[in-house]
């Protein structure tokens, strides 16, 4: 906004775009005042009111941000929508770079890792700042790139120390490399730089699970999940780490699951949890259809992959999984799981040499 207002100002028209500005600011208080006692719809009219009447780039990142956080597929389609009028209003630089990383953020949590990557490209190439680095580093982790994304997200906290999406982005490409305690310490920080942080709480979760500490992950993410209702994958690591707290808990883990797939049916990370849980029940078939159902949505997801070619191994379809298997190390050599998932299979065959 200030970069409207600076350009506005040259023209003689500033008192028209502070204005706005400031009308933005107001409604969003008041939403998130009236969202705070209950009273969602009353929220979101009135910040729809001064968005539209605002007609501004800003006012439509600030309008899906909140959309997002209803908790339902319907706001969270009609919060996507207003993502996409954020990025077709962006005339300035700022506002251009600010548009398309919170349309990276849509992608990640409801469409494919190469949509999210083209756009995380486009913002770092109009300026690379802590918001489009941070975007381009998520965007090369969800692909399967963690050594690009540790170099983008380290230059966005280089650019940003104080930005919690930077701090974040450091978190998720250090835990897909594999450095746990660091991403521990990256996510904490994204944290403490904005409490309301979902992501930053969830990767979290996700990374005390990772380091065997299911009860710290079930209190994270039922936080994330209690704070903000809309977070389908705040519910996957919450069911996730209750499964893996309390094997008896397999009931109160797909009943989470399962509220996150009704907030959110396109997001690959519930769809990999209702999976993983269904697989550890021993049924294989109902497995085998959230994997595919997030592959609907990201072809090129990894871990879905990975998961398919772990069902057809317990089905016994060794070479049909070997094929497969084969395809995902093509299309993603960084991968450690796709590796494993490949020596195991090569251990099988008693070809222990490239195994």
């Amino acid at each position: 906004m200030k970069t409207i207002g600076m350009a506005l100002a040259a023209l003689g028209l500033l008192a028209g775009p502070v204005l706005a500005d400031k009308k933005l600011d107001e409604a969003l208080s008041k939403a998130e005042s009236q969202l705070e006692k209950g009273r969602a719809d009353e929220a979101l009219k009135g910040l729809q009111k001064a968005v539209s009447q605002a007609a501004l780039s800003e006012g439509y990142v600030i309008l899906s941000r909140f959309q997002a956080r209803l908790g339902s597929a319907e706001h969270l389609e009609a919060a996507a929508a207003a993502a996409v009028k954020a990025v077709e209003l962006a005339t300035a630089p700022d506002a251009k770079v600010d548009a398309l990383a919170n349309q990276v953020s849509f992608d990640l949590t409801r469409g494919s890792s190469r949509e999210a990557l083209t756009h995380a490209e486009a913002a770092a190439k109009v300026q690379e700042t802590p918001a489009s680095l941070a975007a381009l580093a998520r965007a090369q982790t969800r692909i399967g790139n963690p050594v690009a994304a540790l170099s983008a997200a380290q230059r966005a906290v280089q650019a940003g120390a104080d930005s919690a999406a930077a701090h974040n982005a450091l978190g998720e490409a250090l835990l897909a490399s594999g450095k746990r305690d660091e991403a521990a310490a990256a996510f904490r920080k994204a944290a403490e730089l904005d409490p309301k942080f979902t992501a930053a709480q969830v990767g979290l979760a996700q990374t005390l699970l990772d380091q065997n500490k299911p009860a710290e992950a079930v209190a994270v993410a039922r936080k994330a999940s209690e704070t903000d209702k809309g977070s389908a994958e705040a519910f996957a690591v919450l069911s996730t780490a209750l499964f893996a707290e309390n094997k008896g808990k397999w009931a109160e883990a797909i009943e989470q699951a399962q509220q996150g797939a009704f907030v959110n049916p396109r997001s690959t990370a519930i769809q990999i949890a209702v999976g993983r849980l269904f697989e550890a029940n021993g049924n294989l078939e109902q497995a085998t259809v959230a994997y595919r159902r997030a592959l609907e949505v990201d072809l090129a997801y990894v871990p879905a992959r990975v998961a398919l070619v772990r069902a057809q191994i317990q089905r016994g379809e060794t070479d049909a999984a070997l094929v497969e298997v084969r395809k995902l190390v093509a299309d993603a050599p960084q991968s450690a799981d796709a590796h494993l998932q490949l020596g195991k299979l090569l251990v099988r065959k008693k070809d222990y040499a490239n195994a």
